[in-house]
């Protein structure tokens, strides 16, 4: 049983790094971007202009 839960934990660990970081998703504004790129641009956005 340990050995199941252990490749469980290993298999969404995947999922949310590797996964989520590549697959592109469609961003009213940004167009087809990652969730990774979708917050870098979304903090530029907000960052306050000099």
């Amino acid at each position: 049983m340990q050995n199941r839960r252990g490749f469980t934990q290993l298999g969404n660990r995947v999922i949310e790094v590797e996964y989520n970081r590549t697959r592109l998703r469609k961003h009213p504004v940004y167009g087809y971007v990652t969730p990774v790129e979708t917050r870098a641009l979304t903090a530029q956005d907000l960052a306050p202009a000099a």
